[in-house]
């Protein structure tokens, strides 16, 4: 194991500011998948879309009579508290679960690739309807065998 601090008190102060904006992240996820939650029971998409659960842990939903979750779980990336967001499907037949995608989402509401770089910034409007497509589109993508 390398050590990362050399002294408690830094170890210290530097796990705070983690966990703190690790909360305040959770808190820009909540509010994410609720607009998606609200986008896909809106009238005009509500027969692409179901929104089961949408909580700051998880979004369970539908598209198209294909099941998925976004699991959402706090991480420290690039010595900043985020929160990583998995999309997982479940195969109908097997009961696998398997992985289609992965992104975070910062303190300051910033989605980011699973690489740290920016997808979508934290003023964009569209971003939770923009995201919702896209992973959708790869939740309905052909699986290769």
């Amino acid at each position: 194991m390398e050590l990362t601090y050399q002294n408690f008190d830094d170890a210290a102060a530097s796990l705070v500011r983690g966990v703190r904006s690790t909360i305040v992240a959770k808190g820009k996820v909540q509010y994410l998948f609720e607009t998606m939650q609200a986008i896909a029971g809106h009238s005009r998409w509500s027969h692409v879309w179901t929104v089961h659960e949408a909580t700051d842990e998880v979004l369970k939903a539908n598209v198209d009579g294909m099941e998925f979750d976004i699991l959402a779980y706090p991480t420290v990336h690039d010595l900043h508290g985020k929160v990583i967001c998995y999309v997982v499907v479940t195969d109908p037949v097997t009961e696998e679960t398997r992985e289609v995608a992965r992104f975070m989402v910062t303190s300051s509401g910033e989605i980011q690739y699973a690489n740290g770089e920016r997808m979508h910034s934290p003023d964009d409007a569209e971003a939770p309807g923009l995201l919702l497509a896209n992973i959708s589109a790869l939740v309905l993508a052909p699986r290769p065998e």
